[in-house]
């Protein structure tokens, strides 16, 4: 068998400064998508306000203890940054990507650095898997049943404005409409294909905080319009064959009497695309 021939530039670093910049620059990763952030269970806390606190009470102190989802508890996710570790030229490229992507350094125990990237609340989507569903929707009831809690007045606090689960939650004809007791901020339901997901998530893993990213269909996307109590959408030809937007459509139809009462304008259910960053 012939040997292969690798061709290596051995002249990089006489190239003019610009154009070394310019080929780092065009090494870089792509910039980074909203995610999917699995959800897991122990994210409610409580915590008691202080005065530093938007809505501390100063008169009376017994309305100054939150429950709150606390998201900074999620797994992050980690990037893969090969150019961070080619040479100090490189590296310098790749922290300023690193820094305006709003990414964290963290060092294991061999001192070697990762990238991460926790939950944002403005952008990323918490994924609920279908077997996991009435845990996800029980677990702010029972965490004030217990001890530290039970008895006392409690304000709640949600940040999760975007959620995720896949068609077969809606196949299972949940009831999606406790959700809004607690996640009262929600102003959007993703809905994945589960033959989807799988796929993608044999690509790699959510334990190993493998970045899952989404994007939002726009056609087929019901809006709620408070106005007149029901959801508007565009429904096209093509979409009345379509499985996944028949389920969201009677998963519309189920949540307007409790959509109505409590009046969230603006709020949408729309199908979305995932895939595994690599």
């Amino acid at each position: 068998m012939a040997p292969v021939n690798h061709t290596i530039f051995h002249h990089f670093s006489l190239l003019p400064p610009e154009i070394r910049d310019q080929i780092w620059h065009d090494a870089l990763p792509d910039a980074t998508c909203p995610a999917l952030f699995l959800y897991q269970k122990g994210c409610w806390r409580p915590r008691r306000l202080t005065p530093g606190d938007e809505d501390y009470d100063p008169v009376n102190e017994d309305c100054n203890l939150n429950m709150e989802f606390d998201y900074k508890l999620l797994p992050p996710v980690q990037y893969d940054i090969p150019l961070a570790f080619v040479n100090r030229e490189a590296r310098r490229h790749a922290l300023g990507w690193i820094g305006a992507q709003g990414l964290d350094i963290r060092h294991n125990e061999n001192r070697r650095p990762s990238f991460i990237r926790h939950f944002d609340p403005d952008r990323d989507a918490l994924y609920v898997p279908t077997e996991k569903w009435w845990e996800f929707i029980r677990e702010p009831i029972n965490r004030q049943l217990q001890p530290d809690l039970d008895g006392q007045t409690i304000m709640l606090k949600t940040y999760v404005k975007h959620l995720a689960v896949s068609d077969s939650l809606l196949q299972m004809k949940a009831s999606l409409g406790g959700v809004f007791e607690y996640y009262f901020k929600l102003e959007a339901l993703y809905v994945f294909k589960e033959k989807a997901l799988v796929a993608e998530f044999s690509r790699g893993s959510l334990n190993r905080h493998q970045v899952y990213e989404y994007h939002p269909l726009r056609r087929g996307m019901f809006v709620w319009d408070v106005g007149r109590s029901k959801f508007h959408y565009e429904e096209h030809k093509s979409d009345r064959e379509e499985p996944t937007h028949r389920l969201i459509k009677k998963a519309a139809e189920r949540l307007r009497k409790e959509l109505a009462v409590e009046a969230y304008d603006g709020f949408q259910i729309q199908r979305a695309k995932v895939h595994a960053r690599v």
